[in-house]
């Protein structure tokens, strides 16, 4: 009777076999077994890949330096004028800083030129600061060209601002003129008041003293001297000028003031007008 025919010629070779499949069999296991977790590690770093690429501009550009904008000269020379152009003082204020920003400019020039005549390697060490001296002094020297457009700007509206105050001086001067004397001045009128004004600058101590409670007393005119001199050559027009003059120089109303000797009354218009009221009633509405 015939069976089956023997695969293995031993015992020994028919166990090699089967350990050989086995092993097969296990490492088919683990293979399968890696493969998710494989795949799972590949979809985290696409995950994480995303998000680098996602990260949005405003987060990446503030490790980014800021860029400033580029300053003209005629922003410079704007900046300049209003800081000095329209102060009373701004020709000079200006003039003063432009020469302070030449002497630095030409510091910064003296040692360029120092650094330019040393020997090639040491050149070669301070070549940044050369470069930073050469764009110092062009800044300086814009501002320098800045300042000197304020000066002119200053001293433009310095002279129309002169102007100015001289015509509303000259009219506020004619207005006093004609609230004093009227259109038609009197002459007789002119003379009489220019010579009460300097004896009341003499009288006002003893007027004072009565009308004040004061001890010390002053009516400073301002123009005495002026006044004595048209009074002495019967000036009229110049009487009419100066004694306006005087008017506005003075306050309208007195003041006490504490000084040596205790207090001091300082004699306004009104003073003189009420002096000139006590001695002389008809003039009171001169």
């Amino acid at each position: 009777m015939m069976g089956r025919q023997r695969q293995y010629e031993s015992d020994a070779e028919k166990m090699k076999a089967y350990r050989g499949r086995k092993s097969a069999a296990l490492a088919e296991t683990l293979v399968k077994a890696s493969v998710p977790q494989v795949v799972e590690k590949i979809v985290e770093v696409h995950r994480v890949a995303e998000k680098v690429v996602n990260v949005p501009a405003e987060t990446r550009s503030k490790t980014s330096k800021p860029r400033h904008p580029k300053v003209t000269s005629s922003q410079r020379e704007r900046v300049m004028v209003r800081r000095f152009g329209d102060k009373a003082e701004g020709a000079v204020l200006a003039k003063r800083l432009m020469v302070n920003a030449k002497k630095a400019v030409s510091a910064i020039v003296q040692i360029r030129e120092v650094l330019h005549i040393l020997p090639f390697e040491m050149r070669e060490e301070m070549t940044a600061d050369i470069d930073i001296l050469e764009q110092a002094s062009e800044l300086l020297g814009s501002y320098v060209k800045a300042l000197a457009g304020a000066g002119r700007e200053a001293d433009s509206s310095r002279q129309k601002r002169d102007i100015r105050l001289a015509r509303e001086a000259e009219e506020r001067l004619q207005a006093t003129k004609e609230a004093l004397f009227g259109d038609s001045p009197e002459p007789q009128a002119v003379v009489t008041m220019a010579n009460d004004l300097l004896i009341f600058q003499k009288e006002i101590k003893a007027w004072a003293s009565v009308h004040r409670d004061t001890t010390n007393a002053l009516f400073d005119l301002g123009y005495e001297f002026e006044l004595k001199q048209a009074v002495h050559s019967g000036h009229v027009m110049k009487l009419i000028d100066l004694i306006a003059k005087v008017r506005l120089h003075l306050l309208t109303r007195g003041s006490r003031h504490e000084g040596q000797g205790g207090p001091w009354w300082h004699g306004g218009w009104e003073d003189f007008i009420a002096w000139r009221g006590d001695l002389k009633p008809a003039k009171i509405g001169v």
